[in-house]
């Protein structure tokens, strides 16, 4: 959060029903993770892999998280895109590229949402 300008906008263009899509300010986006650390633990990430662009203020990045559900102890092995642009050395704006389904097979087990897919057809 050191990082991160009081007027950051978060955006998730691929959030799950009922998860946020978009978080404006530092306050919000705190709150935030706050909640999901009582969903997932975030034990470790990689290397990330850098991507330069035209504009000096913006950078993609590849990460991934690995983790653990907490109620559920199942994994949580999530790759990450960041698509990020910066304002006087503060991150001003956070696109985060993920896959709603890791998160949801960690939150609520690979079996229950799985059937659920499944079902779905």
């Amino acid at each position: 959060m050191d990082l991160v300008a009081d007027d950051i906008v978060f955006e998730f263009p691929f959030a799950f029903p009922g998860g946020p899509s978009r978080l404006e300010g530092a306050a919000k986006i705190a709150g935030h993770l706050e909640s999901l650390a009582g969903m997932i633990t975030l034990d470790r990430m990689s290397t990330p892999i850098v991507h330069e662009t035209k504009d000096p203020e913006t950078i993609i990045i590849e990460v991934n998280g690995y983790g653990e559900g907490v109620r559920t102890g199942e994994p949580y092995d999530q790759r990450y895109i960041c698509v990020i642009r910066t304002r006087n050395g503060r991150i001003v704006h956070y696109i985060d590229y993920w896959n709603p389904l890791t998160f949801l097979r960690a939150l609520k087990g690979s079996a229950k949402v799985d059937a659920f897919l499944e079902a779905q057809g």
